[in-house]
């Protein structure tokens, strides 16, 4: 165990400083009382631990939430034939409502992604996988996807998947944005 450190401090840090980033454990009690006038560390919850508050990201975090967004929407758009593609056709009729999941699910995706790089501990990960998932179900074109097709059938698919579409759409939106709510 380290000794506590004892730097010097002027009578007047306290009004000159305004931010002060020191680890509770390296410093004794009377410096911080020399400093802040009592014992207590004036520390916000969660700033201790690496934790940005709410929209303050560092760039790195921005960055990665950015690429997230953007490789959500390619993908999940190009696979589920909502960005044509000569690849194949989409049998399924583009609709707006498509359109509206598929850039919320990527928004939604972009900031749990840049909520998730700022902080140490994380929980939730299953709910971000299965709000990725309906999303990606919720915009898919039943009839044209292989994957889907080989699991199920084309006939189950449109009968009961086709019209569960949208409420896999509110399900994704909603699971996203209660795990970053929850997070915040």
């Amino acid at each position: 165990m380290n000794a506590p450190f004892e730097p010097a401090a002027p009578p007047r840090l306290r009004e000159s400083i305004s931010i002060l980033v020191v680890r509770a454990d390296d410093v004794s009690p009377s410096w911080i009382r020399q400093i802040t006038g009592s014992e207590r560390i004036p520390v916000r919850a969660g700033y201790a631990r690496g934790e940005y508050p709410t929209m303050q990201y560092p760039r790195d975090a921005l960055i990665k939430g950015g690429l997230a967004a953007v490789g959500f929407l390619l993908f999940t758009g190009v696979v589920t034939g909502l960005v044509p593609t000569p690849l194949f056709e989409r049998m399924v009729p583009r609709t707006p409502l498509d359109f509206a999941f598929l850039f919320l699910t990527a928004l939604l995706a972009g900031a749990y992604v840049a909520q998730r790089a700022t902080l140490a501990d994380c929980g939730g990960d299953g709910c971000a996988y299965g709000g990725a998932v309906g999303g990606f179900l919720a915009v898919a074109c039943p009839h044209c996807n292989a994957v889907l097709v080989a699991l199920f059938s084309s006939s189950w698919l449109a009968t009961y998947v086709d019209p569960l579409r949208p409420l896999l759409g509110v399900l994704a939106i909603a699971l996203f944005a209660g795990i970053i709510y929850r997070r915040r």
